[in-house]
């Protein structure tokens, strides 16, 4: 198992100049959107990884790819990652559904170097973990499900705050 990576090399992105789900309103110019409590994002994202021992990088993206926030390693393109995770958690999503598999929970990839983790945070947006080949992956999954659910009320939130305005 690698050593995980020290805080100082860390990006910690909060993607502050599109706030999710409104960034095609906010280009588009609309007034009112406000933005969901990007430190909390981060901090869960941050927390799931001291929790499980392999998690070497964390994501979270909207359904349609956007980056919402990422714990990423400097070697590490968090916009791509999203942009990936999205499409591979959308053909996953669609298979589940075309084979009568019901809801799409998880996904899981395996490499010869670890595995990559996507959760879908209800339908609009994703999560994607990254761990070394060390990752207990039942552990990652167990720790993940309550991260998902207050990841989830964030996100309720921040689209529950924007309606309020």
């Amino acid at each position: 198992m690698s050593e995980p990576t020290p805080e100082a090399s860390r990006h910690i992105d909060t993607n502050r100049r599109r706030p999710w789900p409104y960034a095609a309103t906010a280009a588009a110019g609309r007034q009112g959107v406000h933005p969901m409590d990007h430190e909390a994002l981060a901090s869960e994202m941050r927390g799931l990884r001291e929790q499980v021992a392999g998690i070497t990088d964390t994501a979270l993206a909207a359904a349609d790819g956007l980056l919402i926030a990422a714990d990423t390693g400097d070697g590490i393109d968090a916009e791509g990652l999203a942009a990936m995770a999205a499409a591979g958690l959308g053909l996953a999503r669609r298979t589940t559904q075309a084979t009568g598999r019901g809801t799409l929970r998880r996904t899981v990839a395996y490499g010869s170097h670890g595995c990559a983790a996507f959760y879908a945070v209800g339908d609009t947006a994703l999560m994607v973990v990254l761990g070394d080949e060390g990752i207990d992956v039942d552990r990652l999954h167990q720790h993940t499900q309550p991260a998902l659910r207050r990841i989830g009320s964030l996100l309720t939130e921040g689209e529950s705050s924007k309606e309020r305005a």
